[in-house]
Formats: C-alpha cells, structure tokens, sequence
C-alpha cells in the first residue's frame, strides 16, 4: 500500500513472511522459489519508492557491488572448472583402465594407472579448492555445484590414492599358495590398506550424498549419480575384501591347527541337498599350510568302526525325516537334508565316531565345481582316471562316464576322491589367474550350491553367507519360498539322464497377504532303456530279476515340494493323490514318491494357500537342487484385492520379481543338456 505508517507495512511483512515460511512445497521444484520472488517483489519495490533518496542510492549501490560479485563469482568458477575438465577427465579415464587392469592382469600393473589417476583428481582438487573457485559458495545455486564438483575431485583423489598403496603393498596374486602354504604375515599385512580403501568408498559416498541438491543442472546430476552408483556398487566388494582379509589367518590355521572334512557329491545319484556322498578327505590347516592327510570313498568310512555305535543327536527334525535312510550307518547320505549347515553339522558329529578327529568345518563340493575349478588350475591325471580331466569333460566322466570306462565298482567310488585330491593339489601347486578370474568363475558354483562351506566360527559364518557359501536353505517370514527337491530310491546313476521342468502361479493380495498358488513339476527320465551296466540302469527289482518290477532304465524319485504356503491338494499326471504334509526348515514340505521309466516324464501339481507376509514389493525365493541339470523354471505372478479378485499388476512389483527370477537364471550354470 501506498502508506508511511510503519505499523501498517510491519504487519503487512510480519504476515507476508509468515505465510511464506510455511508454505508446503507446490507444483514442480522450485515453483516455490518463484512463489516467494513474486510475492516478495511487491514489498521489495514499494519499500524501495517510499526510501528517502540517500537510502535508495545505497540500494542501488549494494545491489551494483552484489551483482559484480557474482558476476566475478561465476566466472572464478567457470574458469576453474575449465581448467580442472582436463585432469579430472584424465583422473577417470586412468582409474578405469587401472580397474580394467586389476581385472585381467592384477592389481600390480593396476598401481601406476591408479597413481596417475590420485595425481590428477589431487590436481583437480586444488584448482577447485582455490579462493577464485570458492567465492561460487556464496552464490546459491552455483554453490551447490561448486561444493559437489570439489567433493568429487577430494574423494577421487583419496580413493584412486589409497587403492594404488593398496594394490601396492597387498596385491592379490601374491596370495597364491607355495608348495600349498600361504604367508600368513602378508595376507595380515593387507587388512590396513584394504580397509583404508574401504573407509574412502564410505566417506566418499557420504560426502556426495551430504552435498546432493535437487538444484543441480541435469547433465551435472547424471554424472554425480553414476558417481555415487560406482560407490555404491564398489562399496560392498570392498567390504567383502576386508572380511575375507580378517577371518583367512585364523581359518588356515594362524592360531591353532584346523581341520576342515571335504564331501565330495555326485548327483548322477541324487539326495534332497544335490547329490549322494561318494568320497571324503580331511584337510588339515597350520600356519597357513594346506594338506589332504587323509581321503578314501564313503564305504570306508562306514565300515571304520561298528555303526550301532554311531549315534545323531541334537537334530530331530533331521532324523524325523531322513532317519529310514539311517545316515549314521550310511554316511552317503548325510546329505539327504536340502539345507547345508543341518548336513555339515551331522558329518561333524559322524566323523570323529568313524576314527576321525574333531572338525572346525565342513564342504561340500560336487562334480561340476571340480569342473570349474579346472578352469582356473588347467587339466590335470589323477590315479585311476583313464584320461586327463579337463574342465570341458571332468563333470560328465565323473557323473556318467566312469561308470562305463572303468570297470569294477571299487575302481569306480575311488575316482571321485582321486580327482579331487589331484584338483586340490593343482590349486596349491600351480600358478593361478588374477582373482577377478577366480571370482568369476566360482562365482556360480557358489550361488548354484555346487560348492558350500560351514565352519565353526560365526564371524568367518557371516562372511561364507554374505558371498553365497554357507547353502542354508532360506526360512520363509520374509516372504514367498519354493523348493523342489528329488532323491534317488533306485540305488542307480540314472539320474543323470533327470531333466526338470518348474513352473510358479501364485495369486497374491498385497492388501492381505492372501494367496493362494499352484507348484508344477514336470520330470522327464531321458536314459536309454538298454546300452549301459545295470550299475547305471538297474535297480533293485532288475537286480533281483523280476519281470513285473521296475523296468531298466527306469528311475524311482523321491519328490519334495517346499512352499512358504501350506499344500493343500496334490495331482500326479491325471489323479489326485492325497498329499503328505511336514515342516521342515520352517516351511511346509509335501513328499510323494513316483516311478519314471526310460524315456517317460511324470507332471505334479500342488496347490497351496495361506497368507504371507504383506511386504512390498513381493519377495520370491525361488531355491533350486545342485542336481546333473540344472531345472528349467518360470514363475507368474498376478495381484489381487482383499477378496481375491485380479488386478492390474503394479509395474515395480512386477519389476521385483522378475529381478528375483532373474538372479536365479543369471546365477544359476547350465549344462548342455539343461
């Protein structure tokens, strides 16, 4: 208003400014910035009209001197930034190809590219720390750039810094074993420039996520972000280093004498965990050396000491379902449980009463693991074994083929353990790739549960967990969970020609949590009906020479679907079967047995309901068996509303489980066959 009357104008900016500072954000970002310019304006031009003429020219010259700091402002910043372009560009080109490098050659030639990249970033830093470049912090908006532009160029200068000491002085293919010893002093000797470098991802992550403005011009933010995304995916990689780096001195026998039981499975016979156990070794530990002191196939170990002597205690869900099998006679089937820590833990107490000493772990390890692990040693001879082993062909000789070559069974069950003591000493022994390399091959196995480890030491156990290893089946709680599970009950290698294929319809309300799904299991038997020995083919009915028995070639299956939902009904081909129902792992497990003659499949359905847990998004863990060939699966998922009526799938929940299958198939090794 056109007034002198103080009061008046004080009373008309008290409530401007009150509503302005209460005012919710409205409309795109920064419409309220310009809320307030409009609103403010007015005040601001009419105080200035009403100013005696002395006070106006103070305005005038405040607002001059104002705008030539910015103007000078701005230009600093532009000139710096100019000037820092080149070596901040040169910064991440060099610790791109350091990486690149680490990847293929290893982290010693990847040291000097990191060096050059901590010199130019460090370069960069200085130019965007100098006192031109900092007058931009006095400007809103360019100060935001300003302030993430010099974050940048500090934390790329402490990180590239810290991984070039690191690759320096703790290089990871220096950790190769010699003549199967590790040097425990310099894998202690990493842990500080490897958790240095950690430490650095950290701060630097925290820095940017400090200085994040949604002020930032949009080609800036795209780079900020894929920043922070390489953080963010280099953070945890770091961390795991680190744990490794810990717990390794201890678990190679820093402190003491470990000794560690090695299980070697072959799912050409398979048991609810992958396959049965065909061979052992003891590995012992101390002071960093590695030695195999003691192996042999199954029988002998079963044959040790008297097995009524044998007892399991401490697991009755284990022995509830898997006693028939008695594992403490037959220890080759110790793995009948899907989940490895209840399996290491029955081996740790079986061995000591077979003669053997107590453990501090257990692994298991299957035929398609040793095959990849040939992939890093290269082929090798082992006892017994008519031809070299190659990562090409070690998984079929020793699922398949070995029971055509050589004949005699005993020849036979002592292949597997032969193997794998010849691939053991090949990976202490030989020269080995750079551990990206290994990383990448194992990787798979780990995560398709063709290579798990269990020791005693929760904090090494947090660790194995972490990277896939520990093969603890999963506790539903957190969401959806299916399983399908097949053990053998012909007492042959027939399943080697077994070929699954799985398929999820779950219909869920994310309202409620109430679903109601169907499992199906198609199971296809591929072997020849003749052309191979009975060892392979036979089974107890063509042993004992009946002619209305099982035929040859035929493979009889225990099947166990795991479900998150209680089984309610079960189908087999075109008859409903009624449905055995157990707990098992904290889910519900429905068990049926089914005959598969050569060249014929079997289809189960099983429905299931209940209610589970209403996250969002839905989470799905779809949990597959180590078998010969990997299942092929699928899963659909439709929503509902509380009274189980169909709708529209959300796009991000339909984006999560599909990323949950993607995992699996991404994760998961694929044989020919498969």
């Amino acid at each position: 208003t056109d007034t002198r009357d103080r009061i008046t104008g004080a009373l008309i900016g008290a409530l401007s400014a009150q509503a302005l500072l209460r005012t919710d954000d409205i409309g795109f970002f920064g419409s309220t910035a310009i809320l307030t310019a409009v609103a403010v304006a007015p005040v601001m031009v009419s105080g200035y009209r009403t100013m005696r003429r002395r006070n106006r020219r103070r305005v005038r010259i405040g607002l001059t001197a104002l705008g030539l700091f910015v103007l000078v402002a701005v230009g600093g910043f532009a000139y710096s930034a100019a000037r820092a372009s080149e070596p901040l560009q040169y910064g991440v080109t060099s610790a791109r190809r350091g990486l690149d490098v680490a990847n293929s050659a290893g982290q010693i030639g990847a040291a000097g590219y990191w060096t050059a990249a901590h010199n130019s970033f460090s370069k960069a830093d200085d130019i965007l720390s100098s006192p031109i470049a900092k007058l931009a912090y006095a400007v809103p908006v360019l100060s935001q750039h300003a302030r993430l532009a010099s974050v940048a160029a500090d934390s790329g200068s402490s990180i590239t810094g810290t991984a070039a000491r690191a690759a320096t002085i703790a290089p990871y293919q220096r950790l190769r074993a010699a003549d199967g010893t590790f040097d425990l002093e310099r894998i202690s000797s990493m842990e500080k420039p490897i958790r240095q470098t950690a430490r650095a991802m950290v701060a630097a992550r925290d820095d940017v996520d400090d200085e994040m403005s949604s002020w930032l011009v949009d080609p800036f933010r795209t780079r900020v972000d894929d920043y922070r995304a390489e953080l963010v995916r280099a953070i945890p990689q770091a961390e795991t280093a680190l744990q490794a780096i810990e717990i390794a001195p201890e678990v190679l026998g820093g402190n003491g004498e470990r000794h560690y039981l090695l299980l070697f499975a072959n799912p050409a016979e398979t048991r609810g965990l992958g396959g049965f156990i065909g061979a052992w070794a003891q590995l012992d530990a101390n002071d960093g050396h590695l030695e195999l002191v003691r192996h042999g196939k199954m029988g002998e170990l079963n044959d040790a000491t008297d097995p009524a002597s044998r007892k399991i205690t401490g697991e009755p869900e284990y022995l509830r379902r898997y006693g028939h099998l008695q594992p403490a006679r037959f220890l080759q089937n110790i793995s009948a449980s899907p989940d490895f820590p209840t399996v290491a833990r029955v081996a740790e107490q079986l061995y000591p009463q077979t003669g053997g000493v107590d453990l501090d772990g257990v692994m298991y390890v299957d035929p398609t693991a040793l095959a990849a692990l040939l992939k890093l040693t290269g082929p090798i001879l082992a006892e017994g074994v008519p031809k070299a082993l190659t990562s090409k062909n070690a998984a079929r000789f020793l699922m398949h083929d070995q029971y055509v070559e050589v004949p005699g069974i005993d020849d036979r069950t002592d292949l597997l353990s032969n193997a794998a003591e010849a691939t053991f000493d090949a990976l202490t022994h030989r020269e080995l790739p750079p551990v990206s390399t290994i990383t990448h091959t194992l990787s798979p196995m780990m995560h398709g549960r063709n290579i798990m480890v269990m020791l005693n030491d929760a904090e090494a156990n947090r660790y194995l967990s972490k990277i896939g290893l520990t093969g603890a089946f999963p506790k539903p709680g957190r969401g959806d969970l299916v399983s399908v599970r097949i053990s053998n009950g012909s007492e042959n290698k027939a399943d080697y020609y077994v070929n699954q294929f799985l398929a999820y319809q779950i219909r869920h309300s994310f309202s409620t949590g109430r679903s109601t799904g169907t499992i199906g299991a198609l199971i296809s038997n591929d072997a020849p009906a003749s052309g191979l020995p009975p060892y392979v083919l036979g089974n107890q009915d063509t042993r004992a020479g009946r002619t209305d028995g099982r035929p040859f070639g035929s493979t009889t299956l225990q099947v166990s679907i795991y479900s998150a939902l209680r089984p309610v009904s079960m189908r087999i081909g075109d008859r409903d079967v009624g449905v055995q129902v157990q707990r098992e792992l904290g889910s519900w497990v429905a068990t049926q047995t089914v005959t598969i003659p050569p060249g014929g499949s079997v289809k189960i359905l099983l429905r299931v309901e209940g209610v589970l847990p209403r996250a969002n998004p839905y989470a799905l863990s779809l949990v597959t068996q180590p078998t010969a060939n990997r299942p092929t699966i699928g899963a659909v998922l439709q929503a509902t509303d509380a009274r189980g009526k169909p709708l529209p799938l959300p796009p991000e929940k339909l984006v999560d489980a599909e990323n949950a299958l993607a995992r699996f198939v991404r994760h998961a090794p694929r044989t020919p066959k498969g």
